[in-house]
């Protein structure tokens, strides 16, 4: 996960907002919305990190606070999100907000410090946290307890089910391949911070690479 910088809501919902202020469903210029969110997240999901594209195949309008529970919020621009399709398929474990549902995930990806400060990733592609309720709710690794039963302690949005961390694993392997192995001792700190500041999109305004944070802490914690 990565903070979210959001940029002006598009004109016509906020014209829409002021006849009809609950009523989602028959806001006709979803379209828009779409693409205005996935330009604010630069084309990754605001949960996973997962590519997206502004389209109904490959993400949903994600309501931060529920739609069923906060009816005033429906059209608010800073509690819509773009989120991918979270694994929607038969007898697969979901993700995201396909898992989040209509419950409250606690830390707001625009204004809570604990989204840019206390995310951390291991090299072998799982996501933590020291701070306890953050690491409940993005979900922990499954594993298996002593009756060999497999555990999955999915939390809110099952970040760590073993989809979601092979894929940023495969990330961090595929950049250090790429970019450092055999090198890291003709790398001085002005390159990986170059590296850095281009997964964490400062050096440029393009999409981020799906699963980008990954490599932002990897490079971080190389950087002294």
């Amino acid at each position: 996960m990565r903070k979210i910088v959001k940029a002006q809501e598009p004109r016509l919902l906020g014209v829409y907002r002021r006849t009809k202020p609950t009523d989602y469903k028959s806001f006709r210029d979803k379209q828009t919305l779409r693409e205005y969110l996935v330009k604010d997240q630069r084309g990754i999901c605001c949960y996973c990190m997962g590519r997206i594209k502004p389209n109904e195949s490959t993400m949903k309008i994600e309501h931060f606070l529920s739609h069923s529970g906060h009816p005033n919020l429906r059209l608010v621009y800073s509690n819509l999100f773009g989120a991918c399709l979270g694994n929607m398929k038969a007898n697969a474990d979901e993700h995201c907000d396909t898992l989040k549902k209509s419950k409250t995930f606690n830390f707001h990806m625009c204004t809570s410090a604990s989204i840019h400060n206390e995310i951390k990733y291991k090299t072998n592609g799982e996501i933590y946290s020291d701070n306890e309720q953050l690491y409940n709710e993005i979900g922990k690794p499954y594993y298996y307890d002593d009756n060999n039963d497999l555990i999955k302690p999915h939390g809110i949005l099952n970040l760590n089910m073993p989809e979601l961390i092979r894929a940023r694993k495969s990330t961090l392997d595929g950049f250090i391949k790429a970019n450092l192995t055999g090198k890291l001792g003709t790398l001085n700190q002005t390159k990986l911070k170059r590296f850095r500041d281009k997964w964490a999109g400062i050096s440029h305004s393009d999409e981020l690479e799906p699963y980008c944070m990954i490599v932002v802490h990897y490079l971080d914690k190389k950087i002294k």
